[in-house]
């Protein structure tokens, strides 16, 4: 599952969204940056737009990022991509169902194009603080296919983290023989010590010759170490 991200709370709109009856048959397409510059401007008429982009899930609120790379971002640099927070109150069965499979299948989000009513909102963080916002009151909306471009990009994206886990494989392993050979060695320089320090009681008791001997050979020969 991915990783999580920075939880967000949507706590209440103030925008005046109007029914999904009630909205005109055509609406504008444009995409989350172009959303987001004239949002305020959008949620004031209560427009209906269609927004393009990568609809992923940020805490407890869902998020249509710029792009595939802004959402494997957002755990390094929360609140700094571009994105543009979800309602989902009078959204339709299957655009719900769609953000539901998103969820659980695909960690850097998904394509989707969202049909919805620009609206006011505020926007709570963990630590209760507020700022107010302008979401998406999503209404319909569609999965686009990936582009050949991210297809390629998360495939040299898969490579590259089975590389990497390879070689911490490698690593780790190296570093296990490493602390094995190093132990070893201790053990024959502890055993080393203790044979010359045996050697110089034998040569200091020269008629204790089978202690010597017991001492210098059997399992006693560690305490001679210190």
């Amino acid at each position: 599952m991915r990783k999580a991200l920075a939880p967000f709370v949507l706590s209440f709109i103030v925008g005046c969204a109007t029914s999904p009856a009630a909205t005109p048959p055509q609406a504008p397409t444009m995409s989350v940056r172009h959303f987001i510059a004239y949002g305020w401007r959008l949620a004031r008429r209560g427009t209906l737009v269609i927004v393009t982009g990568v609809y992923a899930r940020a805490g407890s609120v869902g998020m249509l990022y710029d792009s595939h790379g802004a959402v494997s971002l957002e755990e390094y640099s929360p609140m700094h991509e571009p994105r543009v927070p979800l309602l989902a109150h009078h959204a339709a069965p299957a655009l719900r169902a769609l953000f539901m499979r998103c969820d659980q299948q695909d960690e850097t989000g998904c394509r989707v194009a969202v049909q919805g009513i620009a609206v006011q909102c505020t926007l709570s963080n963990a630590l209760g603080a507020q700022r107010p916002a302008v979401c998406l009151d999503a209404l319909e909306g569609l999965r686009m296919a990936t582009p050949p471009a991210v297809v390629a990009e998360r495939k040299v994206a898969a490579l590259a983290a089975q590389a990497d886990r390879a070689q911490m494989r490698a690593e780790a392993q190296a570093q296990r023989e490493r602390r094995a050979a190093r132990a070893v060695a201790e053990r024959q320089a502890v055993i080393a010590r203790a044979y010359q320090a045996c050697r110089r009681l034998e040569r200091a008791n020269p008629l204790d010759l089978f202690g010597a001997v017991n001492h210098c050979h059997g399992a006693e020969l560690l305490k001679y170490a210190q």
